[in-house]
């Protein structure tokens, strides 16, 4: 996934830098992708949570390895629905892994993450949301950057 997603900022600057227009140095170094080298982490601090993974929880009584993601997306019901609608969806997933990306000048550090299928997700009667882990669904994008102001732990 990430190598295809460095393969499309590639090809679209390089067709900027044909044209002779002007990058900016963090793009550029996107475009070049990470380094192969990844660093893993147990744990990680951000906008003042602490946030691990499933592995390092399993040891420990608190658990901090869920996570919710609030989306502002469009809905289709299928391909031939012309009622758009815009909703918030939050989806809410565990921490497998956590990795700090190396562009060479700067790092971004993104969840591996487990996505719970939305029918794993319910309100019981007090109006908690019950989330089942073992109920598991979005599998083709593992990947949630780490500092995404919508990202919060559960």
């Amino acid at each position: 996934m990430l190598i295809r997603v460095h393969g499309c900022i590639a090809n679209i600057v390089g067709k900027y830098l044909a044209n002779g227009e002007d990058i900016c140095d963090d793009v550029r170094w996107l475009a070049k992708g990470p380094n192969f080298v990844v660093s893993k982490y147990s744990g990680f601090a951000i906008n003042e949570y602490h946030f691990h993974t499933t592995s390092r929880d399993e040891s420990r009584t608190t658990q901090c390895s869920g996570v919710s993601l609030v989306s502002h997306t469009m809905q289709i019901a299928s391909a031939k629905d012309s009622n758009h609608v815009y909703g918030v969806v939050t989806y809410f997933d565990r921490i497998k892994e956590i990795w700090d990306l190396d562009y060479r000048m700067f790092t971004i550090p993104v969840f591996m993450c487990d996505w719970v299928d939305s029918h794993g997700v319910k309100k019981d009667d007090l109006g908690f949301t019950v989330v089942n882990f073992d109920r598991l669904g979005q599998k083709s994008e593992p990947f949630v950057l780490c500092d995404n102001p919508n990202i919060s732990y559960i």
